[in-house]
């Protein structure tokens, strides 16, 4: 009838009988929860929702779904998130994507085998690239004194051991 009435542009009145309302006073509550970020602890992703319905009004249209989509984007706090390398913005010269960066086989400026890039980790200055061979383990910061020719092609990270490293 509402279609109806606005294709032929009649004038039409509805009353609505709605079955809602305020009980009086009520204090509700919050639930509040942080989880501090290993890379970026001092900046903030807020997500919520609300359950108002269930404890302030009566007849109010308002299932949690809030909440619910709330928890699933929780649990993808500390996943990984895939993208089609087509949409990767080409880097410039020296700057490299982490998947680029794991399993190249790492070499020493000597030609000594070291093992291979395993992950990499953010420390604020810089990245941390963990080199792997069986059971040794090497911790490689990402700066131009230690890194010394990375070659995509060929899959080969080129280092330059420090003393004592």
């Amino acid at each position: 009838m509402v279609a109806m009435a606005d294709k032929t542009r009649m004038n039409l009145k509805i009353s609505l009988d709605l079955d809602c309302g305020w009980n009086g006073e009520y204090t509700s509550q919050n639930v509040i929860g942080e989880i501090t970020g290993r890379s970026k602890p001092d900046e903030v992703v807020v997500i919520g929702g609300h359950l108002d319905s269930w404890d302030l009004g009566t007849g109010a249209i308002d299932d949690g779904a809030g909440v619910a989509i709330s928890m699933a984007a929780g649990h993808l706090i500390g996943g990984r998130v895939y993208f089609s390398k087509d949409v990767l913005k080409k880097l410039p010269a020296g700057e490299y994507y982490v998947h680029e960066i794991i399993g190249l086989d790492v070499y020493s400026d000597a030609g000594d085998y070291l093992g291979k890039i395993e992950s990499v980790f953010p420390t604020g200055s810089n990245d941390v690239y963990v080199c792997r061979k069986a059971k040794e383990e090497i911790l490689l910061p990402a700066i131009s004194d230690v890194i010394k020719r990375i070659d995509l092609d060929q899959r080969i990270m080129t280092v330059k051991i420090p003393d004592g490293l």
